[in-house]
């Protein structure tokens, strides 16, 4: 028989069976650990989507509650209150014009009392002007005719020579 020899490394066969060993090891460890990580992850969303739900749930119980009291309100109105707004709105146009009616009506009366103000003061200055040129052009040839006859008599005076 052949002497024993001492082996100082490993084969190449030896290294591929421990790496398929620890493959399958990590394997099964990744399955272990990877089916409560994804419970976790499982529960996260399950959390989640109650918490969506029952938010939805409060929307449309508030929606609901909203509808409830529009359909209230929208019973209370009728043609009566509508009536009644509308009559109070024309009842205050027609206040509104008539007190627009009495102020136009104040405002032409005024006009007519200024027109005829103005009439009368346009004949008065008329009267007047006449009255004044007519007496301005009397007292101006009242006293233009004696100056007129003085001149006359100081022209003939001068054309018949000096006087002795």
């Amino acid at each position: 028989m052949r002497p024993m020899r001492c082996h100082r490394g490993v084969t190449l066969i030896e290294m591929v069976i421990v790496i398929a060993i620890t493959a399958i090891i990590a394997t099964g460890v990744a399955v272990f650990i990877s089916r409560p990580f994804e419970g976790y992850i499982d529960a996260a969303r399950r959390a989640e989507l109650s918490r969506s739900i029952e938010t939805a749930q409060q929307q449309v119980a508030t929606n609901e509650q909203s509808a409830a009291q529009l359909q209230d309100e929208l019973a209370q109105l009728t043609d009566a209150s509508a009536q009644a707004g509308l009559q109070e709105a024309l009842a205050l146009k027609v206040e509104r014009e008539t007190a627009l009616g009495a102020k136009r009506s104040e405002y032409d009366d005024l006009s007519l009392r200024l027109r005829r103000a103005d009439e009368q003061r346009l004949a008065h200055e008329q009267s007047e002007s006449g009255f004044g040129t007519l007496e301005r052009t009397g007292r101006v040839q009242i006293r233009a005719r004696p100056c007129q006859t003085g001149i006359r008599g100081a022209v003939s005076d001068h054309d018949a020579g000096p006087s002795l």
